[in-house]
């Protein structure tokens, strides 16, 4: 008995000593370093939306959607930023430390087909790079079976998570090692389009750890007493993503072997400079 009080004892100081340690100056101020300098290099992005055939800019979101890392994957800190005005942001960046470098995910949450004569439907510009998606990059599809949307928020809030833990996900690495996600417990961000009969709206993560792999969206679209149900996915890793409903797979997309600056996913290392 007195070895295991001894024992709980030595726990006990270790991990008081490792929270100490994770919640020391030092720490949180290197924390809230890597957060200004990821901030910095997301406003480095000029989004712009072209609307009558004139490009307009749609705005940084003030902070980032979630905060992130994936240890086991060898980053220790992430960012996922969005942009957009009223109802769904219109694209992504997530933002992956590994020690010196970074790697970069643009992530289009675009329904319509964004390749007319006019050109792609938005941009992102930041120093030598420039994102023109040229599909989609989400597809909408009803959600099966589901009530109509409620008339209150926190009732809709409520229906949203009941439809997606109907959901079981997971993801195929590049190695073919099988990986099961789960659903984090609150949406990213939420948001509401009047006048685009957008009643509610929310985007969803299955995650690795902490880590956003796949991005569920569900829509509540239509009159207000008559909205229906609707959902997207779309990746937010290379991995190749599988979303079940029971027994019937409903969406799947390959691996992302290869990416590029007109793909709807754009995954890429670069290396900014440090601002003067």
């Amino acid at each position: 008995m007195l070895a295991r009080s001894l024992g709980c004892l030595v726990c006990w100081c270790v991990l008081s000593l490792v929270a100490l340690a994770q919640d020391s100056p030092e720490v949180i101020a290197a924390r809230e370093a890597r957060l200004k300098s990821m901030q910095q290099i997301a406003e480095r992005f000029k989004v712009q939306v072209v609307k009558d055939d004139k490009p307009q800019a749609v705005p940084l979101l003030e902070a980032p959607l979630l905060r992130f890392n994936d240890p086991a994957r060898e980053f220790h800190d992430a960012t996922l930023w969005g942009w957009g005005e009223a109802g769904r942001p219109l694209c992504l960046l997530a933002i992956e430390q590994y020690g010196d470098r970074a790697w970069f995910e643009c992530i289009s949450l675009s329904s319509e087909n964004s390749d007319p004569p006019a050109g792609p439907r938005f941009t992102a510009e930041a120093d030598s790079l420039r994102w023109a998606p040229k599909a989609a990059g989400l597809e909408w599809k009803p959600f099966p079976s589901a009530s109509p949307a409620a008339d209150k928020a926190p009732r809709r809030l409520v229906q949203m998570k009941e439809l997606l833990e109907q959901l079981r996900a997971y993801e195929v690495g590049r190695t073919g090692s099988k990986y099961e996600l789960r659903l984090m417990p609150k949406p990213l961000i939420r948001y509401e389009d009047e006048k685009a009969e957008l009643v509610d709206g929310a985007i969803f993560a299955f995650a690795y750890g902490t880590n956003p792999e796949l991005l569920a969206i569900l829509e509540a679209r239509g009159p207000a007493a008559a909205a229906a149900w609707q959902v997207g996915f779309t990746r937010c890793g290379t991995a190749e993503p599988h979303v079940l409903l029971g027994d019937n797979e409903i969406f799947t997309l390959p691996y992302a072997k290869a990416t590029g600056p007109e793909s709807a996913y754009w995954n890429f290392s670069y290396q900014f400079k440090k601002p003067e």
